[in-house]
């Protein structure tokens, strides 16, 4: 007996079959807690078979189709107006070129006349500053009668 004295008991002590019957109880638990229900519908569909719904995408399939024909040939007409229009810029672009060039010409045609007649009108005026200074020099020349003029035929080709 001395031996069993000096054996000290452990309260702490658990065994394997007192782990197993907890955690089964616990999974039962759990299992009772949570709710098995039937699983709930989200969306309702009325009386409309599969072959209908794809009539129905069928259609709607040659609407679109249709309506992107449409939508290409005016859009091929928008791009033919389109390069109608950069010709016609472009030809305009050439003939404003072309009477930018000829109305430079011209300008410089013009101010080259402007400035000859500039120098005309000058050399005039000297020149009839001229004529009247040397007319003023001279006496005005006194007129005879024809028939006082002697003129012969030898007078004229000699």
């Amino acid at each position: 007996m001395v031996n069993r004295k000096n054996r000290e008991t452990d309260s702490f002590t658990v065994s394997f079959l007192d782990v197993a019957s907890c955690g089964f109880g616990a999974m039962i638990i759990l299992l009772m807690i949570t709710k098995s229900s039937a699983p709930t519908t989200l969306e309702y569909l009325e009386d409309i078979t599969p072959a209908g719904v794809v009539t129905e995408l069928q259609e709607q399939l040659f609407e679109i189709r249709g309506e992107t024909t449409i939508l290409n040939r005016e859009l091929n007409a928008k791009h033919e107006q389109l390069s109608a229009m950069e010709d016609r810029i472009a030809r305009l672009r050439r003939d404003l070129n072309d009477i930018e060039g000829q109305f430079s010409t011209t300008k410089e045609l013009s101010d080259e006349t402007t400035d000859e007649f500039g120098r005309l009108v000058l050399a005039q005026q000297s020149l009839t500053e001229e004529m009247q200074r040397l007319l003023a020099n001279t006496r005005a020349p006194t007129t005879m009668p024809l028939a006082e003029f002697p003129l012969t035929v030898s007078t004229l080709f000699l």
